[in-house]
């Protein structure tokens, strides 16, 4: 949200991806609204789509600055591409309001095809920086990085790669202004080919300490300007536990036993603290998992303090005599324990499984609209079991839940239209059986 000229400004996403509205009456509702930019206005920067491991899109900030709209977006091309882990970065678009009311609109920090003076993120080495905070100061308008070290776990936590991360803590964040005449500084940054001599500040990358990964918030008060950033050494050691092998070493009684502390003071301010066990019925690294481990795993969660525990078949490799007898075990050997069974349909069996775990005394399950869901580190891993599925599944065998199954399709088909395409939704497809008797009368 920004102000222009006295009136209020809003960004919106919808399915059609990013659009600008203003209003001098905004308390006067929606009617009050006017639109003035769409997706094309804005030069069809990708937004409100998946580009890379952190989602770009949309419109990060807007900001009036020397008698113009700038709008930042978080977007980036497969041309402007610096790796194989994101194609995410930032541009600023400038808005100029006409005499008649309609708005032209300029690209500042894009793709330069489009007329942008500068390339994506501003400086060409720099591409990876995934958005940026405006701020205005003294005739500058000044751009802070965002660069999100969020890009760079996966491979620190499941390969035990930190090279992505290594240059991500190289690079930090920079802090650019920008003049009336749209021309840039560095103020603080390490220098590149663009910014020879570095930041004016003097101020190294990260305000001179690298773990500074984001420029989050900016304000100006009693006449300095004020910036909040993310310290991302506060992630740092976890990463290094997963990476020298503490954690990763670890035995899951282990692993469960510290978390100990965190029971503790969750339950001193009232907080309850649920566990799971994740692939109790099969793992694509270990095939089929012993009671006994599933056993010893939950002892350790008892010993903590832990009394609610969920079995979570995120491979989809559980069968339903599979699931009765280790929901049967589990009931009667841990009766204190409250219990949640969560499984995916990737092979077709989460109904039947969910019937066995049913006749094992088990009562409480996890399931997703549609059908929604999946787990990128399994191959071809489809969603939970389908919400309406499983109630339509309930209600004509005469099970109780207290959920009325249309209201839940009808989330389930606006989730499809979010989505833009179909969802693994039996019910969906077919509809309830009533609907199908109904048809034959």
């Amino acid at each position: 949200m920004a102000v222009f000229n006295g009136e209020f400004i809003a960004s919106c996403v919808g399915v059609d991806g990013p659009y600008i509205l203003k209003s001098s009456d905004p308390s006067a509702g929606q009617s009050s609204f006017k639109k003035i930019a769409t997706k094309s206005d804005l030069f069809n920067y990708p937004a409100y789509h998946y580009t890379d491991s952190i989602y770009g899109g949309s419109i990060w900030e807007m900001v009036e600055f020397n008698g113009s709209l700038y709008v930042a977006l978080c977007t980036g091309t497969q041309d402007n591409k610096p790796d194989e882990h994101t194609m995410q970065s930032f541009a600023i678009v400038r808005g100029d309001e006409n005499s008649d009311g309609s708005w032209t609109w300029t690209p500042v920090v894009g793709d330069k095809s489009d007329g942008a003076r500068y390339t994506f993120g501003i400086d060409p080495e720099r591409t990876r920086a995934g958005a940026c905070n405006m701020l205005v100061y003294n005739d500058h308008l000044y751009i802070g990085e965002y660069e999100d070290i969020e890009i760079a776990l996966e491979d620190v936590v499941f390969n035990k790669n930190v090279e992505f991360l290594a240059k991500n803590l190289e690079q930090s964040v920079s802090l650019y202004r920008m003049d009336k005449n749209e021309n840039m500084e560095l103020v603080v940054g390490d220098a590149t080919e663009m910014f020879p001599n570095g930041g004016i500040s003097g101020l190294g990358s990260g305000f001179g300490h690298h773990e500074n990964q984001y420029i989050w918030q900016s304000t100006v008060y009693d006449g300095k300007m004020y910036f909040g950033t993310f310290d991302s050494s506060s992630l740092l050691e976890p990463i290094g536990q997963f990476t020298n092998g503490d954690l990763l070493n670890m035995t899951p009684e282990e692993s469960v036993a510290g978390f100990a502390d965190c029971v503790k003071a969750a339950a001193e301010h009232g907080i309850e603290v649920s566990g799971s066990i994740s692939m109790p019925f099969g793992s694509p690294w270990d095939g089929r998992i012993p009671q006994s481990e599933i056993d010893s795993i939950i002892d350790a969660y008892l010993d903590v303090g832990i009394t609610e525990i969920s079995l979570s078949d995120t491979s989809g490799m559980g069968v339903p005599n599979q699931v009765y007898e280790m929901c049967s075990h589990v009931h009667t050997k841990f009766p204190t324990v409250s219990w949640w069974l969560h499984f995916h349909n990737t092979r077709g069996v989460a109904m039947a499984n969910i019937m066995a775990a049913m006749e094992a005394g088990m009562t409480r399950f996890d399931t997703s609209f549609g059908g929604l869901g999946g787990c990128p580190f399994v191959p071809g891993a489809a969603g939970n079991i389908s919400s309406e599925d499983v109630i339509h599944m309930c209600d004509e065998s005469g099970i109780t839940t207290g959920i009325d199954v249309r209201k839940v399709m009808a989330i389930s088909r606006k989730v499809q239209t979010i989505l833009g395409h179909t969802t693994d939704s039996y019910l969906l497809r077919a509809g309830c059986s009533s609907d199908l008797l109904q048809t034959v009368k």
